[in-house]
């Protein structure tokens, strides 16, 4: 059974699987089906000690994907997007280090290397991970305020 999430940042976590429900939640699945994606990933792992956290994001992404609940945008609509998540940040949000996650799918590697072309040219903007499910390539976007460089 799994029992410990290694992280991005090298640290290990307690597999915790109330933590995908909670995501799936909020990515827009019900209850019903947040707890049974959860126990799925749960059994998908179940022969190893330990996981990463991108194993556990990428089927995650597949349950949203099959449930259409990653949405498919062009680069240029995702940067309105983007901007107008900056805004929401700018004017709604004061915590210094806030942010938000936008989740995208694209069809295909052209539309992933113009939009990556496009974020490039944004202190305040940050493509977290990458993958490819069913044929699309999903995007994970963190958004700071514009206020906010990134190092």
């Amino acid at each position: 059974m799994v029992e410990k999430v290694l992280k991005r940042d090298g640290e290990y976590e307690p597999f915790i699987k109330e933590k995908i429900i909670v995501s799936a939640l909020n990515a827009g699945l019900s209850l019903e089906k947040a707890r049974k994606v959860a126990l799925d990933i749960e059994d998908t792992f179940d022969k190893k000690e330990k996981v990463r956290t991108s194993e556990i994001k990428k089927k995650l992404f597949k349950y949203m994907s099959q449930d259409r609940k990653i949405p498919e945008k062009t680069p240029d609509e995702l940067m309105a997007k983007i901007e107008e998540t900056e805004e929401h940040l700018e004017e709604d949000v004061v915590e210094f280090g806030s942010s938000e996650i936008i989740l995208i799918a694209l069809e295909d590697l052209d539309r992933f290397n113009q939009l990556s072309r496009n974020i490039s040219q944004k202190e305040n903007v940050k493509i977290r991970e990458v993958n490819e499910v069913d044929s699309k390539i999903v995007v994970e976007i963190q958004v700071f305020s514009p206020s906010q460089t990134l190092i």
